[in-house]
């Protein structure tokens, strides 16, 4: 019922000297989910209204579809989560994190018309990592909001997004060993509800790497065809380098 692929790689040389010697060799695992979950296909956003908030899905990069946390616990280092919020400025919807989590901050920034000011305002989202690229400790974590899409009477009515319509994010977080990285690959989709402009963010596939401290290189996201594929067979499978 789910897909899992691990990466493996060893992070020493396999010599004939460190085999005579039985030196032990640290494997580091990229493990990588598919999400083949068609529950789990949309991520609900949490909104903050109050005594009344809504509550949001969580994402754990360290488990697969099926064994995602309740709705709102965003508590799970390793996680991701979505909100949105409405002001005088406009609605956003931001990017959050678990405790000890971060992700990379983008060095450029989008620029949102403020409605007030009239003046554009740089916003600084999450690094859209491309395939190949190293997610490690030089990827500029910082804690904090990172923001994905903004809009207002004065942007174009469809808003502005900070990430590609399939956009991939970079993720430190803490375990008992140390700090490990992750990414997380999502596409964005825009609706109309009721007249509404509506957003939704779906969860394509994820992971990390089991070895605290080394990086993980980002790998192309699924196609729509290949996660249902999966989710049909409802396979298991590793892969191993």
């Amino acid at each position: 019922m789910k897909s899992t692929q691990i990466l493996s790689r060893f992070t020493a040389p396999l010599t004939l000297t460190t085999l005579a010697l039985f030196t032990p060799i640290s494997a580091a695992e990229l493990v990588v989910f598919n999400n083949t979950n068609q529950s789990f296909s949309t991520m609900s956003q949490f909104v903050p209204n109050g005594a009344n908030p809504t509550i949001g899905d969580v994402l754990d990069l360290t488990q697969d579809a099926f064994n995602q946390p309740t709705r709102g616990a965003y508590q799970t280092s390793g996680s991701l989560l979505f909100m949105h919020t409405t002001g005088l400025i406009g609605d956003f919807i931001w990017l959050g994190t678990g405790t000890v989590t971060n992700t990379a901050q983008t060095a450029n920034p989008t620029y949102i018309t403020d409605p007030f000011a009239g003046l554009e305002l740089p916003y600084f989202g999450p690094v859209d990592f491309s395939d190949g690229t190293q997610i490690n400790a030089t990827s500029n974590f910082v804690d904090g909001w990172r923001p994905i899409h903004g809009v207002n009477e004065l942007t174009d009515p469809k808003g502005v997004f900070t990430v590609d319509e399939v956009f991939t994010v970079g993720v430190q977080f803490q375990l008992n060993d140390g700090f490990h990285y992750g990414f997380a690959q999502f596409s964005h989709e825009l609706r109309l509800d009721n007249g509404e402009l509506k957003i939704d963010l779906h969860p394509l596939q994820w992971g990390y790497e089991t070895i605290a401290g080394v990086g993980v290189s980002v790998i192309p996201a699924p196609s729509a065809f290949s996660i249902a594929m999966l989710g049909l067979l409802g396979c298991s499978f590793r892969n191993r380098r």
